[in-house]
């Protein structure tokens, strides 16, 4: 018997990831107040282990010669990195819009709406949060006016008690993603969206259901590149025997 391989007197298993069992407050605070702190662990994660976008189009640009003029994503990818990784590729990027999951006490982001002509913020009392830093991480970090907060009469809403004044932050590369998900909203890129889910999710649905690929049988990522590889070469060789 393998020694990663645990068993029970009914039950034997050989668990390759790490599980965390939320319960339904800890789930909140995931999803509201350290959402955006665990996205960047995630992303930083990801660029740890490799997985990048840049790596992902330099591969469909050796298979392909040339890099496509447009590119459809889901909301997974719903993120400035990515918008202004496609912009400098000279990509036209159609991405689904990610919805608003804020599930704390307090507003979201989304409540505070922006001014590109004279960069600030304004917030559900219409008053005003401008830029005071960047951080290393490229966002912009807007604060409203302690002395406003003050006296404001939804200001237990907006913040916690311990905090004087209001942030929301903005990165640098943002504006790439409000043009992509403009277009996005677009008569052509509501139809490019839809050409997406029609062929591509396709294909996805046909591997998870038919072809096993909806677990990793396999531990590492250049494992599982060999299982998402060898699942599409089945799908194309049932097409080719189809066209026969």
């Amino acid at each position: 018997m393998p020694n990663d391989l645990q068993s029970l007197a009914h039950t034997k298993w050989n668990c390759k990831y790490h599980i965390v069992f939320a319960p339904k407050y800890r789930r909140l605070v995931f999803y509201g107040e350290k959402k955006v702190e665990i996205g960047r662990i995630l992303r930083q994660l990801c660029e740890w282990k490799g997985v990048e976008m840049p790596e992902i189009l330099n591969e469909i640009a050796a298979r392909l010669g040339h890099l496509p003029k447009y590119m459809g994503l889901d909301a997974g990818y719903h993120s400035a990195q990515t918008a202004h990784l496609l912009v400098s590729r000279r990509i036209q990027g159609v991405i689904g819009h990610r919805r608003h999951t804020h599930a704390g006490e307090h507003f979201g982001k989304y409540r505070f709406k922006y001014n590109p002509e004279y960069d600030f913020y304004t917030c559900p009392e219409h008053q005003r949060l401008y830029w005071k830093t960047t951080t290393r991480q490229g966002y912009r970090q807007y604060f409203s006016d302690s002395r406003v907060c003050q006296n404001c009469p939804r200001r237990n809403e907006c913040f916690a008690a311990g905090s004087k004044r209001r942030l929301v932050e903005r990165h640098v590369w943002q504006d790439d993603l409000d043009d992509i998900a403009a277009f996005t909203r677009t008569p052509n890129g509501q139809r490019l969206y839809n050409w997406r889910k029609e062929t591509i999710e396709r294909s996805f649905a046909e591997a998870k259901e038919n072809h096993g690929l909806r677990f990793a049988r396999m531990l590492g990522i250049q494992n599982m590149r060999e299982q998402c590889f060898l699942t599409a070469t089945v799908q194309n060789i049932k097409r080719l025997v189809r066209a026969c």
